[in-house]
């Protein structure tokens, strides 16, 4: 069942011709690194117009490095049935290996196909403002502290089985 829908997200995917990729990497709870694969495309059916953005896999690697993600993100759209050239748009967090304009990801992806504009991945922009923000005033790290700490009261309530 699996794998009819995953064909008829390529199907959809090759039908809508262009399309952009979204890459992340995080080691799972064994700490094997994963990258999670995201594609958005446009997708037009009886007139109808929709932005479908749909998670596609987790791809187990051992790269680290720009060079090394970016192949196994080629050879995993190309093992798809996609085509680079197609891509218009690439999105990563904002680490070196991948946003890096020498050597990360982004810049091998633009080498192969120079339409596939890159964006930093705006969650993770944000995420680094709040964390920056949060560290320059004594009175931002108390009030986060603050909310950390209720979070993880109630969280913890919750896995006692006391909510």
């Amino acid at each position: 069942m699996g794998q009819q829908v995953r064909q008829t997200i390529f199907e959809q995917i090759k039908k809508s011709k262009y399309f952009s990729i979204f890459f992340d990497c995080t080691p799972d709870k064994s700490h094997q690194e994963q990258i999670s694969q995201i594609i958005r495309y446009v997708y037009i059916s009886n007139g109808d117009i929709m932005i479908k953005e749909l998670f596609i896999d987790f791809i187990c690697t051992n790269e680290k490095s720009g060079s090394g993600i970016s192949n196994e993100i080629l050879n995993t759209i190309r093992n798809n049935g996609l085509d680079i050239m197609d891509c218009r748009g690439q999105c990563y967090d904002n680490g070196a290996n991948m946003a890096g304009s020498i050597n990360g990801v982004q810049s091998h992806i633009l080498r192969v196909n120079e339409l596939a504009t890159f964006l930093p991945c705006s969650a993770h922009s944000l995420n680094l403002v709040g964390v920056h923000a949060a560290e320059v005033s004594p009175m931002m790290i108390t009030f986060f502290g603050l909310i950390q700490n209720i979070y993880l009261f109630f969280l913890a309530r919750q896995v006692d089985g006391n909510s």
